[in-house]
């Protein structure tokens, strides 16, 4: 597992240029009963990041500001939005629904050289 997020990581890393979404998707065979989730990363017109989660090729979540932060204008690079999203995924593909964050899960992935979100706010 650990293998697959630092490979979607360096792929994120590697395309982390182009302004169209990212895929990131989960490759494992799923089990006959499992439905496919894929991660993009998107470029939002901000100028900060968000991203979707598909499923089945419909856009089950479509996150343009930081989860548990009010008034959030989205996340500051590509990696933490993936970072993020992953989480978001795992938690889906465990059978947790909704997958909830709290504000512990969105610090940890937070980078260290920038602000913490409760900066980010429109207020």
């Amino acid at each position: 597992m650990k293998i697959r997020i630092l490979f979607a990581l360096f792929l994120l890393h590697a395309c982390q240029e182009h302004k169209n979404p990212i895929p990131l998707s989960d490759k494992s065979i799923p089990s006959s009963n499992e439905d496919i989730r894929q991660l993009s990363v998107v470029r939002l017109s901000n100028g900060f990041w968000g991203y979707d989660i598909w499923e089945n090729n419909k856009t089950l979540i479509h996150q343009t500001t930081i989860p548990c932060f009010q008034g959030s204008s989205g996340m500051p690079d590509s990696l933490t939005a993936s970072r993020i999203g992953l989480l978001v995924k795992q938690k889906l593909d465990s059978g947790i629904f909704p997958p909830t964050l709290d504000k512990r899960d969105i610090i940890s992935q937070w980078p260290m050289n920038a602000p913490l979100p409760e900066t980010y706010t429109n207020d």
